[in-house]
């Protein structure tokens, strides 16, 4: 009789232990795929506008945030916007921008910076670096991680 009992304890137990090793397991495989969009959180800092490099010790940057909302500097002023992402595509919306003036280089390169927003489609991580890319996979955009 002691063996009895001491089998359907056993077998209690194992059968507890297997619900939750499975609950546990199942909770795990409930969490949600990480996205471009993930990725894509964060601050970056401008390296190429079109085919130009920025100017040294430049500014530009951008920052994504999860609730869809992009902000940065263009060079000189501060700006704020949203944008859109649906896998790889992406469309950044046109924002409002501080007014202050900065030196003749600084403003040129962010008036390309700025006019070229509106030409974004697509935008990739490749070898930990952001391509933004227009029509026809242009370069828009080329952009390193920031800790900023």
């Amino acid at each position: 009789m002691s063996f009895y009992r001491k089998s359907v304890s056993t077998m209690k137990y194992i059968k507890i232990s297997a619900v939750l090793i499975f609950s546990l397991l199942a909770a795990c495989s409930m969490q949600p795929e990480k996205t471009f969009q993930d990725d894509l959180v964060g601050n970056w800092r401008i390296e190429m506008i079109k085919d130009k490099p920025v100017v040294d010790f430049s500014a530009a940057s951008l920052r994504f945030s999860a609730d869809g909302t992009l902000s940065g500097n263009a060079s000189c002023n501060n700006f704020s916007s949203a944008y859109v992402v649906d896998g790889n595509n992406i469309n950044l919306e046109e924002g409002v921008a501080t007014r202050k003036m900065c030196l003749e280089a600084l403003m040129l390169q962010e008036n390309r910076m700025l006019a070229a927003m509106s030409e974004v489609r697509t935008a990739r991580i490749k070898n930990g670096m952001l391509h933004m890319e227009g029509e026809g996979g242009v370069l828009i955009y080329k952009a390193a991680p920031s800790i900023k």
